[in-house]
């Protein structure tokens, strides 16, 4: 088994020697340099001395996720597949999982900490990402930060090591949104339009009577957009220049970063607490965010949007039946509108 610290013994532990600071863009930065082990499904460093890990410093998944990872006896398997595993070596880590909000927050984010005088970091000469389709973010991302440095892109679900390497712990997300802030915002923007993020596109967590919540926001002068096929510096675009949002719960609402101070969002979420009925909170209620992943609620506050959560009736469960761990239920629940509950949200948040 693979030991996994917790946070509040960490710095008593093996790991600790591993573990390098640093301080840019005015914030302080905690990384693991040296060699260890990953597979990019988790993009969690492994030592390769002492096979320990903490997944309350580079974890990004609910810790659950881990569990299986955490058990396998990693030692027996390199020592078993020593000569197939590829070693890779002077990199920086960022890793990527293809979803845009756990690319964006969780693994690109980490960019921000890289100095090109810090001591650890001028020994570099490639950037590590996943097979991703939104490799193009990353390529913008590097340009803004100044970073000249290739990316080499590692194949999915593989065991590698990594020599003289570095992966940064990035579990503070009010952090990581201010740095999006700093190097994102348009500030001389004046937001104008009302935008609905259609879901049309996907095949599962929908809102069923999707046609009949347009028809009624039209009168609103609301856009139905679809943010497939939108570049990065598009979706930066569209919210920066929205004053009032309306969207599904899911990776879209990454973009309220480029959002404007004093703009307006309502996230739909499935309701698991009153299956009867459709109801909504007030204005940055954290009151229910224990019901529902709550992180654009939390990033909303920090970037000064008002939030709101509508909760509607779950009407199935798409995709695999047999899920994996129960909170996937969320990512799969397709949604009815109640349309006299929503309107009465509507009324008080529009007017």
């Amino acid at each position: 088994m693979i030991e996994n610290f917790n946070l509040n013994f960490i710095f008593n532990s093996s790991l600790k020697k591993k573990l390098i600071k640093n301080i840019h863009n005015n914030f302080k930065f905690i990384s693991f340099y040296g060699n260890f082990y990953l597979t990019t499904d988790f993009y969690l460093p492994i030592c390769a001395e002492n096979f320990c890990t903490s997944t309350d410093l580079f974890g990004f998944y609910v810790k659950e996720k881990y569990s299986e990872l955490l058990n396998v006896n990693l030692e027996k398997k390199v020592s078993r597949d020593k000569d197939n595993i590829e070693v890779i070596e002077d990199a920086f880590i960022c890793g990527s999982t293809g979803n845009y909000y756990h690319d964006l927050i969780d693994c690109y984010s980490r960019l921000f900490s890289f100095d090109k005088n810090f001591l650890f970091h001028k020994n570099i000469r490639k950037i590590v990402i996943s097979n991703s389709h939104i490799k193009g973010v990353l390529e913008h991302f590097l340009e803004r930060l100044s970073i000249e440095c290739p990316i080499l892109v590692l194949k999915k679900n593989n065991l590698y090591k990594f020599k003289n390497s570095i992966i940064v712990a990035n579990r503070k997300f009010d952090r990581t949104i201010k740095l999006y802030k700093k190097f994102y915002s348009k500030k001389y923007v004046t937001p104008q339009k009302n935008i609905f993020i259609s879901r049309k596109d996907s095949k599962m967590r929908i809102i069923e009577n999707e046609d009949e919540v347009y028809d009624y926001l039209k009168k609103y002068n609301f856009e139905n957009i679809t943010l497939t096929g939108k570049s990065f510096e598009e979706q930066i675009d569209l919210f920066s220049s929205s004053k009032i949002i309306i969207s599904m719960h899911g990776a879209a609402l990454t973009n309220l970063l480029f959002a404007q101070p004093g703009s307006k969002v309502i996230e739909l979420s499935a309701n698991y607490i009153k299956n009867s009925e459709d109801w909504y909170t007030e204005k940055n209620s954290k009151k229910f965010n224990h019901f529902t992943r709550h992180n654009f609620n939390v990033m909303a506050e920090i970037c000064d949007i008002d939030h709101y959560f509508y909760f509607s009736r779950v009407n199935k469960i798409t995709g695999d039946k047999n899920l994996k761990f129960d909170f996937q239920e969320l990512t799969y629940a397709n949604q009815i509108v109640d349309m006299k509950v929503f309107k009465n949200l509507c009324n008080q948040v529009l007017r």
